[in-house]
């Protein structure tokens, strides 16, 4: 009966911070647990419900597994995501859900959109089915200035995308 009980309990505070998360413009303040590579995150809210959000507009390099070795930078986007919001509260506005049901997200602190210094780092491409909610502009301007300069995956010699990437390991299994 507990258990029941505590699953209908997480699955109706699980669909209370959906709905809070995706009202309209509305930043939700949260806590940043860790960061698994660099755009998905794990936060938590009221100190008590924890959830993992994908950082909207943006590809980061693939962080590999035991069957594959990490992409070119992939450690450096996670962390350089974990520097910047590692244990610190942050903004987030929904933008949308994934195939996961994870909340896909702008994560902003100190007024800085964190999935635009991604980019801007040369950390992330932008991530083209990004959906017509998310302001795309500013994304591409910022994947511009990283390109012109060089900066992160875009010195790289021969840089991959993090899509191809999937798509080739996806192949091989």
């Amino acid at each position: 009966m507990k258990v029941k009980l505590l699953k209908i309990t997480i699955a109706l505070s699980v669909i209370y911070l959906t709905k809070q998360l995706s009202a309209l413009d509305q930043w939700t303040e949260v806590k940043v647990i860790n960061c698994h590579d660099g755009d998905t995150c794990h936060v938590e809210v009221s100190g008590a419900l924890t959830f993992k959000v994908r950082l909207a507009g943006i590809d980061c390099p693939e962080l590999g597994n035991k069957r594959n070795k990490n992409q070119s930078l992939a450690p450096e986007a996670r962390d350089f995501l974990n520097s910047k919001v590692k244990g610190k509260k942050v903004f987030l506005r929904q933008i949308d859900l994934d195939h996961y049901n994870r909340p896909i997200v702008e994560m902003k602190i100190k007024e800085k959109i964190v999935n635009l210094q991604l980019l801007e780092k040369g950390l992330a491409e932008v991530y083209r089915k990004s959906g017509p909610k998310l302001e795309k502009s500013i994304y591409y301007k910022a994947e511009s200035t990283a390109k012109k300069s060089k900066l992160g995956i875009w010195g790289l010699a021969h840089y991959q995308t993090p899509h191809q990437y999937r798509k080739s390991k996806n192949k091989k299994r």
